[in-house]
C-alpha cells in the first residue's frame, strides 16, 4: 500500500514576466501579467482571475475597460491547468542544479554583482518558462507575493537537502525525527504508524504550490520507498539532447517499471 496519494499540480500559468531589479537582496520575478496599481480586475474570493486589463496612469478609473490596448494587456483565465513537462523528480532535479550555486550561501548581491547570479537568473526564468511560479499556483491571486531569486535559491537549497536526505535510511530518520518536533514541512501525522503502531490510512496531498509539491515527492520517498533512475533517454556525451530527469520507481499512479520520465519520450 502507497502511504502518499499526490494529486497532480494544477495551476494559472503566468502569461508574462520578466527578472527585474529591486530592493536588497535584489532580483525578483516581476510577472508581467500581474495588476500595476493602474488597473482593474474582476475574480473570486480564491483568486482565480476571471479577466483583467491594465491602463497607462492617466486612465480614467470610473471608465469601462479599455477593449483596444495592446496584446497581451488583457488576460482571460478560465480554469487551472496542468504542466506538461516532467516533474515526478523536481526535488532531486532542483538538488543537482542548486549544487552549482552554493557560492551564494550567505551572500546576497544586487544582480549584476556575480555571473554566478545571471546564471541563477536564467535557470529560474526557465524554470518559469516551463512550470510557472514555484511558490504559487496563482500569480494572478489577491494573496500572491512577490519573492526574489535568493528567496528562490535558500527554499531550493533546504529542499536539495532534504531530496538527498530521503535517499537513505539514515536521512530519512534525520528527517522524521525533525518531522516530529515541527522542524520540516513534514510532520507526525505522515509517519505510516501511529504511536501505538498502527497503520495509518493513506494521505491524500493535492498541492498548492510546486513548494509544497516538492515537500510532498520528499514524504512519499520516506514513506512509500520511491527511488530513482536515470531517464532511458537521459543527456549523455552519446545522447546530448537527452533530458536531465529521472523517473520514480512507484509513478503517481501507482504504475512501476517505467522506464521513461515523461511520455514525451516514449
Amino acid at each position: 500500500m502507497n502511504y502518499i496519494q499526490l494529486h497532480e499540480y494544477e495551476y494559472f500559468p503566468p502569461s508574462g514576466f520578466a527578472l527585474t531589479g529591486g530592493l536588497e537582496p535584489g532580483t525578483v520575478i516581476d510577472y508581467e501579467s500581474r495588476l500595476r496599481n493602474s488597473g482593474t480586475w474582476s475574480g473570486n474570493p480564491h483568486g482565480s482571475v476571471i479577466g483583467f486589463a491594465q491602463f497607462d496612469e492617466y486612465q480614467d478609473f470610473s471608465t469601462e475597460e479599455k477593449l483596444n490596448l495592446p496584446p497581451g494587456d488583457i488576460y482571460s483565465i478560465d480554469k487551472p491547468v496542468v504542466s506538461a513537462h516532467p516533474k515526478t523528480d523536481m526535488h532531486r532535479w532542483i538538488n543537482e542544479k542548486v549544487k552549482e550555486f552554493e557560492i551564494l550561501d550567505g551572500f546576497s548581491p544586487f544582480p549584476q554583482v556575480t555571473d554566478t547570479v545571471k546564471a541563477l537568473e536564467q535557470l529560474i526564468e526557465d524554470f518559469v518558462e516551463k512550470h510557472g511560479d514555484f511558490f504559487s499556483n496563482n500569480v494572478h491571486g489577491e494573496n500572491y507575493v512577490e519573492l526574489s531569486i535568493f528567496d528562490w535559491y535558500n527554499e531550493w537549497k533546504a529542499i536539495g537537502i532534504a531530496a538527498t536526505d530521503a535517499a537513505t535510511e539514515q536521512g530519512k530518520e534525520k528527517l522524521l525525527a525533525g518531522a516530529k518536533n515541527q522542524k520540516t514541512i513534514l510532520n507526525e501525522y505522515l509517519y505510516a504508524k501511529n504511536e501505538n503502531g498502527e497503520g495509518r490510512e493513506p494521505i491524500t496531498i493535492k498541492p498548492d504550490s510546486l513548494l509544497d509539491w516538492c515537500w510532498a515527492l520528499i514524504a512519499r520517498d520516506i514513506l512509500d520507498n520511491v527511488t530513482y533512475k536515470k531517464c532511458t533517454n537521459h543527456k549523455s556525451e552519446k545522447n546530448p539532447t537527452g533530458c536531465e530527469h529521472e523517473g520514480p520507481s512507484i509513478d503517481l499512479d501507482g504504475k512501476t517499471g517505467q522506464e521513461y520520465c515523461s511520455a514525451d519520450w516514449r
